[in-house]
């Protein structure tokens, strides 16, 4: 949802680069928000039900961001065959990077089914799933909070890593290096005790040499 949608005076591109959570797509009204995001197209062609937001989004943002960049168009295109258009780019990006890990290893995936999930999955699960000649979607009761269900039901963790400098593989090497690892569990510790509100004996602690 927060791919950015833009014309690089040649063509439309949707993405890689982000608005990210904040400031996020146009319609959000956040201070720092420039560019159009899939969200913001999504809202204008009617996918997005805005009443179900938590705060009011703003279309006329939308508006005249895509009126800009109409402007800048050689062919004369409407506000909807505008966004449209960057809405068929998405699905055929999504559909091409599909097709890349299936297709492409000799998977037939019009007897699969689709598995939707993210808060923008049903936006565009069957526009893709016709991209692909798949007939059979799965929408799970939680999959548009998927993320961040997974991160509420994971072990809380810490990965840290320090570089113990060119040595040679003889005895003592691991003596050598308990300073290391001691500065790391110290830091790892204090962040999850800080951090997760979990006590010294939940800790559990793995070293590992690379």
């Amino acid at each position: 949802g927060g791919s950015i949608c833009a014309f690089d005076g040649h063509r439309f591109t949707v993405g890689p680069e982000s608005a990210g959570a904040d400031p996020g797509p146009a319609c959000y009204g956040r201070e720092g928000s420039t560019e159009l995001a899939l969200t913001d197209i999504n809202l204008l062609l009617g996918r997005l039900v805005g009443d179900r937001f938590p705060f009011e989004l703003d279309r006329g943002v939308i508006l005249e961001r895509i009126e800009r960049l109409q402007a800048r168009l050689a062919e004369e295109r409407s506000i909807v065959e505008i966004a449209a258009g960057f809405f068929r780019v998405a699905i055929e990006h999504m559909a091409a990077a599909i097709r890349t890990i299936s297709v492409g290893r000799g998977h037939d995936v019009r007897n699969d089914a689709l598995v939707v999930f993210g808060g923008a999955g049903g936006q565009h699960a069957c526009p893709l799933a016709r991209a692909l000649g798949v007939r059979t979607l799965a929408f799970h009761p939680l999959g548009g909070v998927l993320s961040a269900y997974g991160i509420g039901v994971a072990r809380a963790g810490w990965h840290g890593e320090l570089d113990g400098g060119r040595r040679t593989l003889a005895p003592g090497l691991l003596t050598g290096l308990e300073p290391y690892f001691a500065a790391l569990v110290g830091r790892g510790q204090a962040l999850l005790l800080r951090h997760e509100g979990l006590e010294a004996g939940d800790i559990e602690v793995i070293r590992r040499l690379d």
